[in-house]
């Protein structure tokens, strides 16, 4: 092979990995990629109608891209009502099935700048489930309106449990879950439970923010009815610890300092 077909190849396989890679992704707020992730949003409370998931767009580049979103829905439940907003606009709710693809017009681009994070790269996913119980799966693209190979995608899912049960309820199972120490500073505390629910054998722990979205905890069970739950850089503010079982939602308020 000769030196002139040498350079032809790498400019080939070079600008065809310009026109595939990734410059613009789906990320946590602390830059980290969900390209392909599942994020699950837990509706807690029916007095509660909009529940509401915002995640963020990266541009891994070094210029400005244009974007544009378009929101897919997989497997939404008839009844239930959706919508999205950027940093410029929101579409109207639209029942499901209304819209099963959406997305903005040509007039609703956006651009990101090569830094993170970036306001203008914020989305917020939204959800009214109108007291239907069950799953709603929604996939969101993003991609560069000059390079649609340059997208990213991730899927939410809003969960509406059918044995939700109203916050007066709840109350009512407050003194059954003793969480210390509450204020939370070094995201680690410890559950301690009455006999009675740890009977429970399909007993679920989630940490669950303002918004409904369910926190990443690792739980470390120290006896039948004490267990630990170990967090990783939680902002601070307020959240619901809830303990889901096979007829019962026990529910607890914690404040991470």
């Amino acid at each position: 092979m000769n030196i002139k077909n040498i350079v032809c190849i790498y400019f080939v396989v070079f600008f065809s990995f310009l026109s595939f890679s990734q410059t613009v992704y789906f990320a946590d707020y602390n830059g980290n990629s969900l390209n392909g992730d599942t994020i699950e949003v837990l509706v807690a409370d029916t007095s509660i109608v909009t529940y509401k998931n915002s995640f963020y767009l990266y541009n891994a580049g070094v210029t400005t891209v244009t974007y544009r979103i378009k929101r897919y829905e997989e497997s939404v439940l008839p009844g239930t009502s959706n919508y999205y907003c950027t940093w410029r606009y929101c579409l109207s709710d639209a029942y499901a099935g209304v819209y099963p693809f959406r997305e903005g017009d040509a007039s609703k681009s956006h651009t990101i700048h090569p830094s993170f994070p970036d306001t203008s790269g914020i989305i917020k996913a939204s959800y009214k489930h109108r007291k239907v119980y069950g799953e709603s799966l929604f996939r969101y693209v993003v991609y560069d309106t000059n390079n649609v190979n340059d997208s990213s995608y991730i899927f939410v899912k809003f969960n509406l449990p059918s044995h939700t049960v109203s916050l007066d309820k709840k109350q009512n199972y407050n003194e059954q879950v003793n969480v210390f120490p509450n204020p939370i500073s070094n995201n680690r505390f410890t559950i301690d439970l009455q006999n009675n629910v740890t009977d429970d054998k399909d007993l679920k722990c989630y940490l669950v923010s303002s918004s409904g979205k369910i926190i990443s905890i690792t739980k470390e069970m120290m006896s039948t009815n004490k267990m630990v739950i170990h967090t990783k850089d939680i902002p601070q503010g307020t959240y619901t610890l809830l303990i889901k079982g096979t007829d019962r939602l026990l529910y607890k308020k914690l404040v991470f300092i």
